[in-house]
């Protein structure tokens, strides 16, 4: 081992061996490192070094990889998934002397790193003749994607077909309706997305239970005539109410939990997720149909129907208004016969951000009074 070696130590210059344009999370690379010679300088031996990789998916934590005293080592990496992390543009790989631990060097190599895609999908809309579906994915990688899809009874499932959707160009979330005739029973669905040059695909499965038609709720305003019903996350569905008579039952579906509705005075419901409303009966009923998700508020105030509710400030007040508090007020009857007023007041300030009026079903009559 030459003097110069231990006294200034000699580091490695890494790099992949083969680089390519991008590379996916989860990929086996090939990294090379060279010995660093500074100027002409002669080395007789070279002294023994640790090679690691910094895993970047479990806290920096060193990996050791290999030791080694030639002059180019050669050893292969598996980029970790990390799920939260879309892209990044390097890892490290850290070398140490063996005998010289305070000996050390932390070294960049430069690439273009993506996660893997992840899809999802449900299905929005369900006729004899056509469905419709819409598609999640998690990125964005490459210019475009090749789309299918394979439907199958649940019976029949190593008979699995793909049909295209056709080549389109990438995206995050898109509805694709699909004209194809199927019978009621029970199938698994399939999509299947070719990504990245189309070199990679990623699938999705799911159960469909097609036993009646199923339609999305985007309407403001709706007389329910369907049994089953799309409600996308983000939505409020208001029935209106029913006789205590009336033999309609209604329930909200939202992940794998049933809500009752029309009984106990629950006319709403808040789709915090994806889910379905169920209608059994011949009764008529209405419904209202709201997106909200934007509004960031306290707290949720809904006002149907003939009833009086008082907000404010003042003691009599049957709603106290809080200062720095935001709240969403939504107001709306069945039948149009309603008013508001609004006593504006001297002793306090109220910011109206945000007003909706005659939002495509029966508007509530208003009144305003400013003091």
């Amino acid at each position: 081992m030459s003097k110069n070696d231990i006294d200034e130590p000699s580091f490695y210059v890494c790099q992949v061996s083969e680089p390519k344009d991008h590379y996916l999370q989860g990929d086996n690379i090939e990294i090379e490192c060279k010995l660093n010679v500074y100027g002409n300088r002669p080395i007789v031996g070279r002294a023994e070094k640790e090679f690691y990789f910094v895993d970047y998916s479990d806290e920096d934590k060193l990996k050791l990889i290999t030791t080694s005293s030639n002059s180019v080592v050669k050893f292969s990496v598996t980029l970790p998934q990390k799920a939260d992390v879309f892209y990044q543009d390097h890892i490290y790989i850290y070398q140490k002397f063996t005998h010289m631990p305070y000996k050390s060097e932390i070294w960049p190599v430069w690439l273009k790193i993506y996660r893997q895609l992840q899809i999802d999908f449900r299905v929005i809309e369900l006729h004899d003749s056509a469905f419709k579906i819409n598609i999640n994915t998690t990125d964005i990688i490459g210019s475009n994607y090749a789309v299918y899809y394979a439907i199958v009874p649940t019976t029949e499932t190593d008979n699995t077909v793909f049909y295209p959707l056709g080549p389109m160009p990438s995206f995050t979330n898109k509805d694709i309706e699909i004209p194809r005739t199927i019978l009621k029973g029970k199938y698994l669905m399939t999509i299947k997305i070719k990504y990245d040059n189309y070199e990679r695909e990623v699938n999705a499965i799911k159960a469909i239970n097609y036993e009646r038609s199923l339609i999305p709720l985007t309407n403001r305003y709706n007389k329910l005539t369907n049994p089953d019903y799309h409600i996308s996350a983000g939505s409020i569905v208001i029935l209106s109410p029913v006789s205590s008579t009336s033999s309609l039952q209604a329930y909200a579906e939202i992940g794998d939990k049933n809500y009752t509705m029309l009984k106990n005075n629950v006319i709403s419901m808040e789709f915090t997720e994806n889910g379905l409303l169920h209608i059994k009966g011949n009764d008529e009923i209405y419904a209202i149909f709201l997106r909200i998700p934007d509004i960031k508020t306290d707290d949720k105030i809904f006002m149907i129907g003939n009833g009086r509710l008082t907000i404010g400030t003042a003691e009599d007040c049957k709603y106290k208004i809080l200062p720095q508090k935001a709240i969403t007020l939504v107001m709306a009857t069945f039948d149009g016969n309603g008013k508001t007023e609004i006593d504006w007041g001297n002793s306090v300030q109220i910011m109206v951000s945000q007003y909706y009026e005659n939002a495509g079903f029966y508007p509530v009559k208003q009144k305003r009074i400013a003091t």
